[in-house]
């Protein structure tokens, strides 16, 4: 009698020292959740969270209130979502700049390790850059453009979302097997960068497209290249830079994309489920096709997935770096 007594006890303790955490996660969320974005309003990232946000806020019951968390290309949002509590109320919607490059090639290694501090809830979309110029720009195309690089009276400026960035990347990867010379201008975000090019002031900004699009409806600017592997709809008429006629550029093809984080250690009751809204939001036709108008590829991966691509790209970062000598101090 006393042991069943005993057992009885040690079980209803049991129950009473788990249940509540158990139904919690079961529960999540009770509170809005914190979606940063480590870069300026008005980027793909920003876009991306701002578009998406809405739609699981209506799926899972509470607010997702973006918020821009903005300094060293991403890395002071990342690491300030590495180091939050584990309980799903601060998620990181993340440009591949963030996840891969910049461990890839920064000297200095990042307060992170990104395999290791984050858990993953699935990409959700890609899109190549562009190029994109002022109406005013000498050059037409990328092949105008490595041949004003190659003179020796031209001195070109490209801007970028800042060191790191994969506009940044881009243009050194670019000039490095073009050879030619520019100079990288780092801004915070797109508005500035494109105001000064549309002024003159710096020759190129290398974004997606969805930043400068706006200016080249109105046709304050041209698009020279797409970086992806081939054309977008919305940009018919804009060769790749594998089909700029330029040998060295021959396959050509680097593409940005965004993925959704979560400090390591966030309950998988927590990543499956914000994986499953995503899935439902981000697959609604009417947001893709919102995507799609601004030359952006949704579609949600698995948790696994997104761990997969973060660590072939940033191998394959590596090696680019090392061989093209590119490294981000």
């Amino acid at each position: 009698m006393k042991r069943r007594s005993f057992v009885r006890a040690l079980a209803a303790a049991t129950v009473g020292s788990f249940g509540p955490v158990a139904w919690a996660q079961e529960a999540w969320p009770t509170k809005p959740v914190r979606l940063i974005v480590g870069l300026a309003p008005g980027g793909l990232a920003d876009i991306a969270a701002r578009l998406i946000a809405p739609g699981l806020g209506a799926e899972l019951g509470q607010p997702f209130v973006v918020e821009n968390l903005v300094g060293a290309g991403g890395v002071n949002a990342a690491q300030t979502v590495a180091r939050s509590t584990p309980d799903g109320y601060t998620l990181m919607l993340s440009l591949d700049a963030t996840m891969c490059i910049t461990p890839a090639l920064r000297v200095v290694p990042t307060p992170f390790e990104m395999l290791k501090d984050f858990a993953f809830m699935g990409r959700v979309l890609q899109a190549p850059l562009v190029i994109f110029a002022s109406e005013e720009f000498a050059a037409n195309n990328v092949a105008d453009l490595v041949r004003l690089g190659k003179s020796p009276e031209n001195h070109l400026f490209y801007g970028s979302a800042g060191v790191g960035s994969s506009g940044h990347i881009a243009g050194e990867y670019l000039k490095a097997l073009a050879g030619f010379d520019m100079t990288h201008v780092p801004y915070r975000g797109a508005g500035e960068a494109l105001t000064d090019t549309v002024s003159g002031k710096i020759n190129m900004y290398i974004s997606t497209a969805p930043s400068g699009m706006e200016f080249v409806k109105t046709g304050q600017l041209k698009v020279l290249g797409n970086t992806g592997s081939v054309r977008t709809p919305e940009l018919p008429d804009v060769p790749t830079l594998a089909e700029s006629g330029v040998p060295a550029l021959k396959g050509f093809d680097l593409q940005a994309w965004a993925g959704v984080l979560a400090p390591a250690g966030t309950p998988p009751a927590i990543v499956a489920k914000v994986n499953t809204a995503l899935r439902k939001v981000v697959g609604d036709p009417a947001l893709a096709d919102r995507f799609r108008v601004l030359g952006v590829t949704s579609g949600v991966t698995s948790p696994d997935e997104m761990r997969a691509q973060i660590a072939l790209e940033t191998e394959r970062w590596r090696k680019l770096g090392k061989d093209a000598k590119i490294e981000l101090q």
